[in-house]
């Protein structure tokens, strides 16, 4: 049982992987053979294309999926790197198969670059010569190499846009805001901890209190790489009717919290949600690979060490103080409505 993957995303390559204690070498193995000798096979390839070609097909014509690409597009200002953008049928032909085998033996002739991490159940003695057999011995060339900035960025100012795609008498509403805040632990956890809370209120305000949505989307996350920057964003699903009225109540809500806090049984609710998330994810290897990739990515040990201490320090105010630097008056939103008759 052993799973090995290679990737390359907007700012780091690498490889995933997986198996259970008995085939830990397999998986080396793998790991090894998809750095030295990765398998050319064009008729593979030709399969994979023709099938995306399919896939390409069905998603546009699927009104949720081809407003996702949409709001992408604007939120991204058509930047082609942005993830989440549904590529062209022209896109997909301009793919050169030598073109892409030359990029991966290029992106993984070079080990030297790459930081191996280990989690789950393992005695590192027995380990020790798996990693100088099959990792010490992977070519190296010390280049030296770093992520690179794409330029990735949202309109300047204030945008609104309506999509129309689809029969049915349904709507999404999706808002984007983002705001220069240099990157912090501390900070980043009362961004988390207010995207909760937003959780929280949109669920009892807009679908219990409202009855307008049935399920509903709130993200909040300060980012590092490639620029620091906090993301909010918003998703409502509601009917074409709703979307003025809800999109209104979910900035209220965010107005409301800059101006009055959190109250304490939501504060309350915050702090106890976190610290059964904590107690259940040291138990998961997911959390733990998860978590050492990002100290290691951002520098910062206290991205673990410190997590207990953070929870324990969420207040009304901090979260308030949070609020507060979300600019209401900039944002991109983009309202999916059915095609008109």
């Amino acid at each position: 049982i052993v799973s090995v993957n290679s990737y390359i995303s907007a700012y780091q390559e690498g490889f995933n992987g997986s198996a259970v204690p008995a085939d830990l070498e397999s998986m080396m193995q793998l790991v090894y053979l998809g750095f030295t000798q990765p398998r050319k096979d064009s008729t593979l390839f030709t399969a994979y294309i023709t099938k995306q070609r399919g896939i390409i097909k069905n998603l546009l014509a699927d009104p949720e999926n081809y407003f996702i690409d949409q709001y992408t597009r604007v939120r991204t200002q058509n930047n082609p790197r942005a993830d989440m953008m549904i590529p062209t049928e022209d896109d997909i032909d301009k793919i050169n198969y030598n073109r892409v085998f030359e990029i991966y033996n290029d992106r993984f002739s070079d080990a030297s670059g790459f930081t191996f991490f280990f989690v789950g159940s393992f005695n590192t003695d027995s380990l020790k010569p798996l990693i100088e057999t099959y990792l010490a011995s992977l070519p190296s060339q010390k280049r030296t190499e770093s992520w690179k900035d794409m330029g990735i960025r949202p309109p300047s100012g204030k945008v609104d846009k309506q999509v129309y795609k689809g029969k049915d008498p349904k709507s999404l509403v999706a808002m984007y805001f983002e705001v220069n805040v240099p990157w912090d632990p501390m900070e980043s956890h009362m961004f988390s901890s207010l995207g909760q809370l937003l959780d929280i209120r949109y669920t009892e305000v807009l679908r219990e209190q409202m009855s307008g949505i049935y399920g509903m989307g709130v993200n909040l996350s300060l980012v590092k790489i490639p620029y620091n920057h906090l993301e909010v964003s918003i998703m409502i699903p509601c009917s074409p009717q709703n979307t003025e009225t809800l999109t209104k109540a979910a900035i209220d809500e965010i107005i409301k919290i800059q101006k009055e806090g959190v109250s304490t049984e939501d504060l309350n609710k915050i702090k106890e949600a976190q610290r059964r998330a904590l107690e259940n994810n040291l138990r998961e290897n997911s959390y733990w690979i998860g978590q050492l990739v990002e100290v290691y990515r951002l520098g910062d040990p206290g991205l673990i060490t410190g997590y207990a201490g953070r929870i324990e320090s969420v207040t009304s105010e901090k979260i308030q103080e949070a609020a507060k630097k979300i600019n209401l008056k900039k944002y991109v939103r983009v309202v999916l409505y059915p095609e008109k008759e």
